[in-house]
């Protein structure tokens, strides 16, 4: 019993791993191209339609294996949540899973093989240096973003503990004006 309790658990942190993946997010080499950007690389106007397609073709993949896969964490969090879990399918599920997020690591290989052969290396360097610039310079606006929020929620944060000490100040007060009040005259 213990051993099935822990590959359970074991299986389910897998699974867990598996869909929180989230593919093809966030890698500098999955932006689309921008047509005014690749003019400045010194793209033509072949190049540049060229890797368009590719982008397009593989984006195509890419969505669907994502929608497949988002199928599978559905059917599996279903699956995991009956009492009897069957582990053979949920083994069945995972196996599928994994062979749509193949499908997806493959388009985004052959995308960039695809591009590279099209452009050729120097361009294709150029292009990557210009991506990764891209998405650092992304990073620190994301990173700063980040800041002005928690410094937002802080001042908020303080304001709300000012107006709640202001609450039971005026609570305390009322409380004593009250008891003036109900004392008998003398």
């Amino acid at each position: 019993m213990k051993k099935i309790a822990v590959s359970m658990i074991i299986l389910i942190a897998f699974a867990g791993m598996v869909f929180s993946q989230d593919i093809g997010r966030n890698t500098f080499l999955q932006e689309e191209y921008n047509y005014k950007v690749l003019k400045k690389l010194g793209f033509t106007d072949g190049e540049i339609k060229g890797l368009v397609k590719i982008q397009q073709e593989s984006q195509q993949v890419i969505l669907n294996a994502k929608a497949e896969m988002d199928i599978y964490k559905a059917e599996l969090k279903k699956l995991l949540l009956s009492p009897d879990v069957n582990m053979r399918d949920v083994e069945k599920l995972l196996r599928k899973s994994m062979e749509w997020e193949l499908k997806v690591r493959v388009a985004q290989i052959k995308r960039q093989v695809d591009s590279r052969k099209l452009v050729g290396e120097r361009k294709w360097v150029q292009l990557v240096r210009y991506l990764q610039k891209r998405q650092a310079a992304y990073r620190r606006v994301s990173a700063v973003k980040n800041l002005q929020r928690k410094a937002i929620q802080k001042k908020k944060n303080s304001r709300q503990g000012k107006s709640q000490v202001r609450e039971e100040r005026v609570k305390r007060l009322l409380k004593e004006l009250e008891q003036l009040l109900n004392q008998p005259q003398k």
